[in-house]
């Protein structure tokens, strides 16, 4: 058999090596067909969650109703004197006239019931003949309503105060939207000349929970 030359070998394992490097370009091609050769574009996805919970938070922005030392104006004939923080007034007692009552707002993010009670009612707190001690709610801003009822308790309304579980529902939906969210309660009490002598106190409590 006629020996090969050099020449022949070199051109055959170069065609050996050109089909070799052909056909995997061939299999890279096939795999990448539809996708980067095409200019198809890949997509995968990915999920995000977060849980937002519910807080229910109020919070007394107005806390406290201070009319100071006075007495009823017997002097004058006077036999009981009320105060009231809604008229901003004092009639027949020389305590000085407060004109603001306590403010409480929905600083949570859902909308909330609100009970309000009181450790005292007028007996406990003023004693006498005839004692008064009662509150009623109204909305801060009219033209904002916090307070969305839909009980029998009426806004602008007094009513005696509750000492007895959470107290009295004043509001059905108390609104947590910023703007919308502010409730005033006053305060009316009526002390008799032959009431309690000394410092007269007691704590309003706001109960809240979720609508």
């Amino acid at each position: 058999m006629k020996k090969m030359n050099k020449s022949s070998l070199y051109l055959i394992i170069a065609l050996i090596l050109t089909v070799v490097s052909l056909f995997e370009i061939g299999i890279i091609a096939y795999y990448l067909k539809g996708q980067y050769l095409t200019g198809r574009i890949v997509q995968d996805n990915a999920t995000l969650n977060v849980t937002v919970s519910e807080n229910v938070v109020i919070n007394f922005t107005t806390r406290n109703i201070n009319w100071g030392s006075g007495y009823v104006q017997t002097d004058q004939g006077k036999t009981y004197a009320v105060l009231d923080t809604a008229a901003g007034s004092v009639v027949n007692g020389t305590w000085t006239p407060v004109s603001q009552g306590f403010v409480l707002q929905n600083i949570g993010n859902v909308n909330a019931t609100i009970n309000i009670a009181t450790l005292r009612n007028a007996a406990d707190m003023i004693g006498g003949t005839s004692p008064i001690y009662k509150f009623n709610v109204t909305n801060s801003n009219p033209s904002q309503p916090a307070c969305l009822n839909a009980t029998s308790f009426a806004l602008g309304t007094y009513y005696d105060v509750n000492k007895t579980g959470i107290g009295t529902r004043v509001c059905d939906k108390f609104n947590y939207i910023s703007g919308y969210n502010s409730i005033r309660i006053d305060i009316r009490i009526g002390i008799p000349y032959d009431s309690y002598k000394g410092a007269l106190n007691d704590t309003i409590m706001a109960n809240a929970a979720a609508a």
